[in-house]
């Protein structure tokens, strides 16, 4: 499996952060294993 975090988040038309988050997106590696569905994320 691969992970890709990112940090996100909304701007106002102003420039203003206004809804700051983070995200983990994991993607199937070829000829990897399944991705189980709910996926729950490994504690580091």
């Amino acid at each position: 499996m691969g992970f890709i975090e990112m940090d996100l988040g909304m701007k106002t038309q102003g420039g203003v952060e206004s809804m700051p988050g983070n995200a983990t997106v994991v993607l199937p590696l070829k000829d990897g294993i399944d991705i189980p569905y709910p996926f729950v994320a490994p504690k580091d």
